[in-house]
Order: structure tokens, then sequence, then C-alpha cells
């Protein structure tokens, strides 16, 4: 069985948005940004309690905003995550864990989403390295997220490969996030077919699916538009498709999450939106689309 999950930050606005498809116990596992309460203060106990019901019935999911496993030089801030994880696993189950990939560390030159690096021979070892660290305190699979940005379209063609030989130590597994390739897919003028048939589908055992937004950025002094993995928008057609296409061809698949961010859940548009959206994601997991 695959199911069918939201994602959660410490925010009560999505668990307010989704009220009525917890209502109706159409989610059947929640994502838990676990390491987000140390930037955003300590969650709401609703929200606590709901994570909670979810740990008890074995459907919680821990996934990673702050460990930065492509880092080197930083052991005392892993050292530290590390002590974080172990304290929250030993309130809360979690069925298995996933790490972005990108650069999360790195002064005050960028905020929020990872950012590329070159595929070298020295980040996968780094990142092997801290891979295994990871591992060494969460016995549950642990897995690695691919990154929407990239230098190139070489790169872009790689990381699925790359993202495979960094997991390949810990047997571990990749999440496949869809809109990820939609928006590499856009900026290098490429079909995101020809990207996923890039990934060791047999290795991706979760899904994300999200929308996100356009921006206007200079490049070479003239302006260019990129499509932003930013989890404000709807969910794109293209994306839709693309998770149709893909269940069949991932047997190692458990999981699908949908995010947002609470920020982009304003209105009561914007609401029904989102429960549309993750509606017709169950649907096309259960195979009913």
């Amino acid at each position: 069985m695959i199911l069918s999950g939201l994602s959660f930050i410490p925010d009560t606005r999505v668990l307010s948005s989704a009220f009525p498809l917890f209502r109706d116990q159409l989610v059947d596992a929640i994502e838990w940004a676990f390491d987000m309460p140390e930037l955003m203060g300590e969650p709401d106990p609703t929200l606590v309690a709901v994570v909670n019901d979810y740990s008890e019935a074995r459907a919680l999911y821990a996934h990673s905003v702050r460990y930065a496993v492509c880092s080197a030089g930083i052991a005392e801030h892993h050292d530290q995550w590390r002590a974080l994880l172990s304290s929250e696993l030993a309130v809360r189950n979690y069925e298995h864990l996933t790490e972005h990939f990108g650069l999360m560390r790195g002064g005050d030159f960028h905020h929020g989403a990872p950012m590329p690096l070159p595929l070298t021979d020295e980040l996968l070892e780094v990142t092997q390295e801290n891979l295994k660290l990871l591992k060494s305190v969460f016995n549950g699979p642990v897995g690695i997220e691919n990154l929407a940005l990239a230098f190139n379209l070489d790169e872009v063609k790689r990381q699925g490969e790359f993202l495979f030989n960094l997991v390949q130590p810990i047997d571990g597994f990749i999440l496949l996030d869809l809109h990820n390739i939609y928006c590499q897919a856009i900026n290098f003028k490429c079909s995101a077919e020809e990207i996923v048939r890039t990934y060791p589908l047999e290795r991706v055992r979760e899904i994300h699916i999200s929308g996100g937004s356009f921006a206007d950025v200079e490049v070479d002094r003239s302006t260019t538009t990129l499509r932003c993995d930013t989890h404000d928008g709807p969910v794109p057609e293209e994306v839709f498709d693309l998770l149709d296409s893909v269940i069949s061809r991932t047997p190692s698949l458990h999981l699908v999450v949908l995010e947002q961010l609470p920020h982009a859940l304003q209105s009561e548009e914007q609401c029904q939106q989102f429960q549309c959206d993750f509606l017709r994601m169950r649907r096309i997991v259960n195979g009913e689309a």
C-alpha cells in the first residue's frame, strides 16, 4: 500500500487548512520537519498532539531541514544535530528519515532552499560520511531528496546517479521530488521524462509533489525567468501527470507527500485548492485517477 501524506512544519495553518481531510481520515501519514522548532519555536500543542497521534499509529516520517549533509568542517553542528535526533527518537516513532541534498550552510549568501554544489568525488565522500554518521543514530531507512537547482544541464542529468552513489553505503533510498524535476525541465528547456529516466527508480521510497512560482533574475545583464520550488502555489498539471506516470515504475514506493508552505494558505480559495490538490494526489496514488 502506498500512503498519501502531508508535510508539516511547526505552524498550525497547514493543519487547519487540511481539517476536512483529517476529519474524513484521508491523510494516511505526516512528514514532520522535526528539527524546525529549533528555528521557529515550540509548535502549538494541537499540532504536537496530531504529530504524536501519527507517531503512535506508525505513520510518522521525519524530514530533516538543518543537518547540512553535504557540508564539511562543521563537526560541532553535526554532533549537536545528531543529539537532537536522539532526543526526538526517544519520544516519537519514525518510519524513515529523509534529508535534503545541496548546500545548506555558508554564511548569509542564501536563505531557505538548498543551493547546488559541483558533483565531485570530494562531495561524494563528505556526504557519504555524514550519512553514515546520521545512520549510526537512526536505525530505520534513510533517504536523500533531489535538488531543483543545478549549474548546468549535464549536472541535472548526473544528479540521479550521484544520489544513488551517495546512499549506496547505507543501503539508503531516494526521495524523488517531482516539482524539483519540473523546475529543472523548465529552466534547462528539456523533458521532465528525460530527467526522470536518469534516476534509479527502484531506489525511490518516497515522492514529493508541490507547487511553486516564477522569478525574474538577471544573468549576464539580461533578464531570464526561472521556475522556483517555493511550495507556495497549486500543483501544476504537468507534475500530476508525472506522478501518474512514475508510480508504476517505482516498485519500492511507500509514501507520496504534498508540500505547501503556510504563508500560501491565507485565503479560502488557497485552502480549497490545497485540499483539491491533496485529493487528486490521493486518487492517483490509489489508482483511481
